[in-house]
Protein backbone atom coordinates (compact mmCIF):
# COMPACT_ATOMS: atom_id res chain seq x y z
CA UNK A 1 0.00 0.00 0.00
CA UNK A 2 1.45 3.35 -1.02
CA UNK A 3 1.81 6.71 0.81
CA UNK A 4 -1.30 8.09 -0.95
CA UNK A 5 -3.59 4.95 -0.03
CA UNK A 6 -2.27 5.26 3.69
CA UNK A 7 -3.34 9.08 4.07
CA UNK A 8 -6.86 8.63 1.77
CA UNK A 9 -7.49 5.94 4.78
CA UNK A 10 -6.28 8.21 7.06
CA UNK A 11 -8.19 10.82 6.41
CA UNK A 12 -11.35 8.10 6.12
CA UNK A 13 -10.85 7.14 9.69
CA UNK A 14 -10.74 10.76 10.85
CA UNK A 15 -14.14 11.62 9.24
CA UNK A 16 -15.54 8.49 10.56
CA UNK A 17 -14.49 9.72 13.93
CA UNK A 18 -16.18 12.40 13.33
CA UNK A 19 -19.47 11.30 11.93
CA UNK A 20 -19.89 8.60 14.55
CA UNK A 21 -18.49 10.54 17.39
CA UNK A 22 -19.67 14.08 17.61
CA UNK A 23 -23.62 12.79 17.46
CA UNK A 24 -26.06 14.38 20.05
CA UNK A 25 -26.85 11.63 22.62
CA UNK A 26 -30.16 10.59 22.42
CA UNK A 27 -32.82 11.11 24.79
CA UNK A 28 -33.36 7.60 27.05
CA UNK A 29 -36.59 6.94 24.41
CA UNK A 30 -36.38 3.18 23.53
CA UNK A 31 -35.54 2.58 20.18
CA UNK A 32 -37.77 0.41 18.10
CA UNK A 33 -36.65 -2.91 16.82
CA UNK A 34 -37.03 -2.23 13.44
CA UNK A 35 -34.78 0.78 13.27
CA UNK A 36 -32.51 -1.25 15.43
CA UNK A 37 -32.06 -4.37 12.62
CA UNK A 38 -32.22 -1.40 10.19
CA UNK A 39 -28.69 0.44 11.85
CA UNK A 40 -27.44 -3.55 12.31
CA UNK A 41 -28.13 -4.18 8.29
CA UNK A 42 -26.15 -0.83 7.82
CA UNK A 43 -23.40 -1.46 9.50
CA UNK A 44 -22.59 -4.66 8.37
CA UNK A 45 -22.88 -3.16 4.93
CA UNK A 46 -20.87 -0.34 6.07
CA UNK A 47 -17.71 -2.84 7.65
CA UNK A 48 -18.18 -5.02 4.49
CA UNK A 49 -17.99 -2.15 2.12
CA UNK A 50 -14.84 -0.58 3.81
CA UNK A 51 -13.28 -3.70 4.24
CA UNK A 52 -13.67 -4.98 0.35
CA UNK A 53 -12.25 -1.43 -0.23
CA UNK A 54 -9.21 -2.06 2.11
CA UNK A 55 -8.76 -5.44 0.04
CA UNK A 56 -9.26 -3.80 -3.28
CA UNK A 57 -6.16 -1.29 -2.62
CA UNK A 58 -4.50 -4.33 -1.57
CA UNK A 59 -4.53 -6.02 -4.77
CA UNK A 60 -4.73 -3.39 -7.22
CA UNK A 61 -2.91 0.37 -7.22
CA UNK A 62 -6.28 2.75 -7.04
CA UNK A 63 -4.84 5.00 -9.13
CA UNK A 64 -3.47 2.66 -12.15
CA UNK A 65 -7.29 0.88 -11.96
CA UNK A 66 -8.73 4.53 -11.96
CA UNK A 67 -6.33 5.19 -15.35
CA UNK A 68 -7.89 2.17 -16.63
CA UNK A 69 -11.58 2.31 -15.92
CA UNK A 70 -11.45 5.93 -17.93
CA UNK A 71 -10.41 4.43 -21.57
CA UNK A 72 -13.69 2.02 -20.98
CA UNK A 73 -17.07 3.95 -21.87
CA UNK A 74 -18.21 1.65 -18.91
CA UNK A 75 -15.97 2.71 -16.86
CA UNK A 76 -17.03 6.73 -17.59
CA UNK A 77 -20.86 5.56 -17.29
CA UNK A 78 -19.91 3.94 -13.76
CA UNK A 79 -17.60 7.66 -12.33
CA UNK A 80 -20.55 9.78 -14.08
CA UNK A 81 -23.69 7.50 -11.89
CA UNK A 82 -21.34 7.69 -9.18
CA UNK A 83 -21.35 11.50 -9.03
CA UNK A 84 -24.76 11.73 -9.75
CA UNK A 85 -25.60 10.09 -6.80
CA UNK A 86 -23.48 11.98 -4.68
CA UNK A 87 -25.16 15.03 -6.14
CA UNK A 88 -28.79 13.77 -5.23
CA UNK A 89 -27.05 12.70 -1.62
CA UNK A 90 -25.99 16.02 -1.57
CA UNK A 91 -29.69 17.77 -2.14
CA UNK A 92 -30.93 15.29 0.39
CA UNK A 93 -28.77 16.49 2.72
CA UNK A 94 -29.61 19.64 2.20
CA UNK A 95 -33.67 19.00 2.87
CA UNK A 96 -32.91 17.06 5.80
CA UNK A 97 -30.15 20.09 7.25
CA UNK A 98 -31.23 22.71 5.61
CA UNK A 99 -27.57 24.11 6.23
CA UNK A 100 -24.81 24.83 3.53
CA UNK A 101 -22.29 24.56 5.80
CA UNK A 102 -23.18 20.53 6.99
CA UNK A 103 -24.12 19.97 3.57
CA UNK A 104 -20.55 20.96 2.65
CA UNK A 105 -19.38 18.83 5.61
CA UNK A 106 -20.83 15.73 3.85
CA UNK A 107 -20.38 16.53 0.73
CA UNK A 108 -16.40 17.17 0.15
CA UNK A 109 -15.82 13.74 1.72
CA UNK A 110 -18.59 12.25 -0.66
CA UNK A 111 -16.22 13.53 -3.91
CA UNK A 112 -13.30 12.03 -1.90
CA UNK A 113 -14.80 8.38 -0.73
CA UNK A 114 -17.95 8.16 -2.92
CA UNK A 115 -21.11 6.03 -1.22
CA UNK A 116 -19.02 5.27 1.75
CA UNK A 117 -19.92 8.70 2.89
CA UNK A 118 -23.48 8.46 2.51
CA UNK A 119 -24.06 5.18 3.96
CA UNK A 120 -22.18 6.40 7.01
CA UNK A 121 -25.10 9.72 6.80
CA UNK A 122 -27.80 6.86 6.83
CA UNK A 123 -26.48 5.09 9.62
CA UNK A 124 -25.79 8.02 12.28
CA UNK A 125 -29.24 9.66 10.85
CA UNK A 126 -31.70 7.25 10.32
CA UNK A 127 -33.90 8.19 12.74
CA UNK A 128 -34.36 11.82 11.49
CA UNK A 129 -34.94 10.49 7.95
CA UNK A 130 -37.45 7.99 9.41
CA UNK A 131 -39.29 10.57 11.16
CA UNK A 132 -38.93 12.93 8.35
CA UNK A 133 -41.00 10.50 6.09
CA UNK A 134 -43.14 9.68 8.87
CA UNK A 135 -42.18 6.04 9.84
CA UNK A 136 -41.66 6.39 13.19
CA UNK A 137 -45.50 6.83 13.99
Amino acid sequence: MNIQTKLIYLLLCFFLIYAFGFQDIPSAKPIKLELLLVKCILVVILVSFIGYTVYCSLKENFVKSIKKTFHLLWGRQFVIDLYIGIFLFSIFVYMIEKSLLVLILWLVPSILFGNIIPLVYLITHVDMICGFFGFLN
